[in-house]
């Protein structure tokens, strides 16, 4: 389904003549949104899901990989970002 969405990407760029993506003004960016949004329909037979949840489920499912909150750019970001301070996640979630 990528290369569906890189069409729509390539498609809108050349539209509104933008050389590279950010190029795009945000109106141009909403109808692309909405051009995935109709692709996923298209290719699933369902609706792209609202709730994050579900769309996480989704991602998990598919062997979606998750970068690890422990990986370089994580470990040497603002301390007062850091993953380590945020609440976990209760397991019943997952």
């Amino acid at each position: 389904m990528t290369k569906h969405f890189d069409a729509a990407m390539t498609a809108i760029k050349a539209r509104y003549s933008a050389s590279q993506d950010v190029d795009l003004k945000a109106e141009h960016l909403d109808e692309l949104a909405k051009e995935f949004l109709a692709i996923v329909s298209r290719h699933t037979g369902k609706p792209f899901p609202e709730d994050p949840y579900q769309q996480l489920e989704i991602a998990h499912r598919r062997g979606i990989p998750f970068v690890e909150w422990q990986s370089a750019p994580s470990t040497t970001a603002d301390s007062s970002r850091s993953p380590k301070k945020w609440p976990a996640v209760p397991p019943s979630m997952w």
